[in-house]
């Protein structure tokens, strides 16, 4: 329900047009599905790029991580070297609990079962 009061509240609709194309005003739009005629439904373009999970808002990350490897790049000729997603990856990506646990033996000495100890997952990402 939360989704769906802040998709209500914070997506827009944008009609996709091209160089040409005649202008389409709100009238326009709303009279045509009374017509008959959905042409137009192919030109419409829901936008939640503000909604956390949308594919519009994941685009949208996707760029500014982009742009901050880019900018460490062309500024500093390296790649970052910290990135913190704030997802738990550490809990849910195979490969990244693995080496955790790898790093838990070396340095500690002990064994960790992935599906019973996330604690000293947790404790080694802090």
């Amino acid at each position: 329900m939360t989704m769906r009061k802040r998709a209500l509240e914070q997506s827009r609709y944008f009609v996709d047009q091209q160089l040409g194309d005649p202008q389409l005003r709100v009238a326009d739009l709303q009279e045509r599905p009374a017509r008959g005629d959905t042409s137009f439904t192919n030109k419409l373009l829901y936008i939640g790029a503000n909604l956390r999970g949308t594919a519009q808002y994941w685009h949208q990350r996707r760029g500014e991580l982009r742009a901050l490897v880019e900018l460490m790049v062309n500024e500093t000729k390296r790649l970052p070297s910290f990135f913190m997603t704030g997802s738990c990856a550490e809990f849910h990506f195979p490969p990244l609990r693995r080496l955790l646990e790898q790093y838990i033996l070396q340095t500690t000495g002990k064994e960790v079962n992935h599906a019973e100890d996330s604690n000293a997952r947790y404790k080694a990402v802090q």
